[in-house]
């Protein structure tokens, strides 16, 4: 079997039947054709409530779903006797976390003119990777002993990658 390198927006439809194989080591799989466009339309709302995907094309083999990495920023703001504490404590996590096989990257990044506000940039190969990240040890130790040190509860906001395509993470 050929080894194939897709990128998120590559051109599939020329691959056939054997994109299933070719695609399961990437990522991705090959849903079978629907028979009607209303069980296409039923198929895409119920993946798009799992792992993040984008439907790639439409071929003799069936629909592509290619998933697509998952970007967290979490924002935290510290109390300021706690920043110190905090700041050891999530560079710990981090250092901890980027030995995930499901973790691209793990950034903290505390902001300049205001100490106590960090940026947690999580990318995750998967969006299952986000669930078994915070089933770790060294995760479940982080939420619990930072907890007292917030000022306000920690917000998150998803993004999806776009570039460099996830290949180069």
């Amino acid at each position: 079997m050929a080894v194939v390198r897709l990128s998120p927006f590559s051109n599939v439809g020329n691959l056939g039947q054997r994109s299933a194989d070719i695609l399961v080591g990437f990522g991705a799989f090959v849903h079978p054709r629907p028979t009607r466009m209303s069980a296409l339309r039923k198929k895409v709302r119920w993946y798009a409530r799992g792992d993040c995907f984008l439907v790639m094309d439409c071929h003799p083999g069936g629909i592509l779903f290619l998933w697509i990495m998952l970007i967290v920023h979490v924002q935290v703001r510290v109390k300021p006797e706690w920043v110190e504490a905090f700041r050891e404590a999530t560079l710990e996590n981090a250092r901890q976390s980027v030995r995930e096989p499901g973790v691209a990257r793990f950034d903290v990044i505390q902001q300049r003119d205001d100490t106590t506000r960090f940026v947690l940039v999580e990318a995750y190969r998967t969006e299952a990777a986000t669930v078994q990240h915070k089933e770790t040890a060294h995760y479940l130790k982080w939420r619990d002993s930072v907890a007292p040190m917030m000022a306000a509860p920690r917000t998150s906001v998803k993004f999806n990658n776009l570039f460099p395509d996830d290949h180069g993470w």
